[in-house]
């Protein structure tokens, strides 16, 4: 059985007939995307044998039914029209998957992560008493740049130790190395460190703003960020918009709530825990 992607979703399952029938219906092109169970991921069509060559003996489409045909002249001589190539059309880009997929599993990814970076914050507030640091957690604007490279660094660990991370799995995204490779912990350190600089500009307000809406045109466009370029490639396997809509829901209440003073109990809470792991250390 075979799926295919259409309008940057997968359609599928579907026979290999059916696929067949839909190439001669022009509906699947030389470069839309195809997978079938035991393939290694998601490629064109037309590198798969059992459809290339449908590809090189189905017939052009017809001609449009409000072209006048040329007329007919009487001559010694039949004139050839010309020969219509049948070789694939040049490959075009298909992103796999909607930017706001990898966009919500990062967010999705950052609520996860929140507790642990709250809690290696007020460690080193117990570790190290500094009244300066303690009046820059005050800031949210500051606790929140401080707490990206912690988050940065915990999304290298996962990848490199688990192959994902759990928001990332929740949404069927997946970041290899350029060759498809499964990577180590510095080479997903960097790239988180790339996507903290060029995709979120430092989390600074209003840079962050323009720096994700330009990566937004980068992988809508082109289908991949420009920190990827090169270096890095990023698999969407699966996208649900009502999926996007749930976990972008969830990533705002959930920022809302860690920015209120409902969530202080909670800070307080893990404080004492900081200090308490850090006295038994003593």
């Amino acid at each position: 059985m075979w799926h295919f992607v259409e309008n940057e979703a997968p359609v599928g399952p579907v026979s290999e007939q059916e696929m067949i029938d839909r190439i001669r219906d022009g509906r699947i092109k030389p470069s839309t995307l195809v997978w079938s169970e035991g393939a290694v991921g998601w490629e064109p069509a037309d590198t798969v044998e059992a459809f290339n060559r449908v590809f090189r003996v189905t017939p052009p489409p017809l001609p449009s039914a409000t072209k006048e045909p040329p007329p007919v002249v009487a001559s010694a001589t039949v004139k050839e029209e010309p020969r219509v190539s049948l070789r694939p059309e040049p490959p075009v880009i298909e992103v796999q998957g909607s930017p706001w997929s990898r966009f919500a599993a990062r967010g999705l990814d950052q609520v996860i992560w929140s507790i642990p970076m709250i809690f290696v914050l007020l460690m080193i507030v117990a570790i190290t008493h500094s009244q300066t640091f303690i009046k820059l957690l005050d800031n949210r604007v500051a606790a929140i740049l401080m707490s990206l490279p912690i988050f940065g660094l915990f999304n290298a660990l996962s990848m490199s130790i688990f192959g994902n991370t759990l928001g990332k799995a929740l949404m069927g995204v997946v970041v290899k190395a350029k060759d498809g490779a499964r990577e180590g912990f510095l080479f997903y350190l960097i790239r988180e460190l790339n996507v903290l600089v060029v995709g979120f500009g430092f989390g600074i307000p209003f840079v962050s703003l323009f720096t994700q809406l330009y990566q937004h045109s980068q992988v809508k466009t082109k289908g991949q960020a420009s920190y990827d370029k090169g270096v890095a490639r990023v698999e969407v396997y699966f996208t649900s918009n009502v999926r996007v809509g749930v976990v972008l829901t969830a990533v705002v209440l959930a920022t809302v709530y860690f920015n209120s003073p409902a969530a202080e109990p909670l800070a307080i809470a893990l404080g004492k825990a900081a200090g308490s792991l850090v006295a038994s250390f003593r």
